[in-house]
């Protein structure tokens, strides 16, 4: 009788273990969603420097926190005109991580940090992206 209620225990254990395996690796990831993270404006030129997230959504949901969010940085000039800059991974256990914006003359410099890497900083020139 106990080795009958084993054997049984064990299969169903095995079409369990399948079953959620066939789940992980068979489901693919949905559509990206993205959100603006931030849009800052230069308080000399007027130019907007805006940064995008995506966040992947995976259908059994909780996955999606996990790994690193896809940050996409792009500029605005005052006619409305946008120019994509870069796109990087930013590393924060789940979370968004952080921003700061200095304004320097005649541009910026970007910080991009996250709980789970070095933060990260890019200095861009107004005359080098728009002209």
């Amino acid at each position: 009788m106990k080795t009958k209620l084993l054997t049984a225990s064990v299969c169903v254990l095995a079409v369990v273990c399948f079953v959620l395996t066939a789940t992980l690796l068979f489901l693919s990831p949905g559509d990206a969603d993205r959100e603006i993270w931030f849009e800052e404006i230069d308080p000399k030129s007027g130019y907007t420097v805006i940064g995008e997230t995506e966040s992947e959504q995976h259908p059994l949901g909780f996955l999606a926190v996990l790994g690193p969010h896809r940050v996409n940085i792009s500029v605005r000039d005052t006619a409305g005109n946008n120019r994509a800059l870069f796109s990087t991974n930013v590393t924060d256990d789940g979370g968004r991580g952080a921003y700061s914006i200095k304004w320097i003359d005649d541009g910026f410099e970007l910080t991009l940090s996250g709980s789970e890497q070095t933060p990260l900083t890019y200095s861009f020139k107004w005359e080098h992206i728009f002209n």
